[in-house]
This record gives C-alpha cells, sequence and structure tokens, in this order.
C-alpha cells in the first residue's frame, strides 16, 4: 500500500490497553507496520490521564485551533504553501476522556503538538487507524510514516 504524508488520516485514539499484544504486520509503502491485537472489551476499559475539560484547555492553548463545548474542534494551518486541518471530536466517560476521533492532514509537527494536550508522549496511546481497519501504538505509526516520509 502506498502512503504519502499529504493522505487524510482518520484515527480514533485511546488509552492503551494493559491486555493488548502484538498483531500482525501490515506492509505500508514497503515498510511494517507492527498493528496491535485488542479486544473492544479492553479498549472500553481504558481512559487518559486527562479529563475531558483539562483536554479542552490544553487544546484552547494551540493557535488556530477553535473548539466547542461539546468537545469538537477543529485546528488548521499552513505548512511551505500547503494548508492542512484537524477536526476532531472528544469522548469522555464523565470523569476522564475515554476516546478523541481525529481526521485530517497536517505535517508530523502538528500531529505532535496535538497528542500532547492528551498526556502524550507520557500515556501511552493505542491508534484505531480506520481507514485500514488496524489498532497501532503510536509511536510505531510515527516511526513508520516518519520512515516512509524519509525515503
Amino acid at each position: 500500500m502506498q502512503l504519502a504524508s499529504q493522505l487524510m488520516h482518520h484515527w480514533h485514539l485511546y488509552a492503551f490497553p494493559p491486555a493488548a499484544r502484538p498483531g500482525p504486520g501490515l506492509n505500508l509503502s514497503g515498510r511494517t507496520l507492527k498493528t496491535i491485537a485488542c479486544r473492544e472489551s479492553e479498549i472500553a476499559n481504558t481512559v487518559f490521564a486527562v479529563s475531558f475539560e483539562q483536554a479542552v484547555e490544553r487544546l484552547q492553548k494551540l493557535d488556530r485551533l477553535f473548539i466547542e463545548l461539546d468537545g469538537s474542534f477543529v485546528w488548521s494551518g499552513h505548512d511551505q504553501d500547503q494548508a492542512w486541518q484537524i477536526d476532531g471530536m472528544l469522548y469522555d466517560t464523565g470523569q476522564h476522556l475515554q476516546r478523541v476521533e481525529l481526521k485530517g492532514w497536517s505535517p508530523p509537527l502538528a500531529w505532535r503538538q496535538l497528542l500532547i494536550c492528551f498526556e502524550w508522549p507520557d500515556q501511552r496511546l493505542l491508534v484505531h487507524w480506520i481507514d485500514l481497519e488496524c489498532f497501532v501504538d503510536i509511536d510505531e505509526l510515527f516511526s513508520t510514516l516518519d520512515g516512509i516520509a524519509s525515503a
């Protein structure tokens, strides 16, 4: 599968479930992405270290990010004459953030800045990559995408 950095991504982020285990490798542009195997019930019981309110407060500090009270947000910018945008939605359990839905394209630095709002890299994160129908550790995903971009 060919993967260009300009492609739109559609990801759901979760706190990494303790019972997750290695899954099969997935070929992305000649590189192997190590996937994660886990059950929906394992994911449903995980929460982020930050609350909904803390995440909103942190997101509001990002330049050009607009967030609604319901947790929907849009963040946009420009990178070398190319516009980018990430749309997102926060979901909580009433006390903690449980899932973050992200859709869009941006340079790698912007993705990393966004994830810091959710305690990454201190908290390990699991990505459900909707388009590829797989789960992957966010650090593994970034490593693979960085490798593809530099090839």
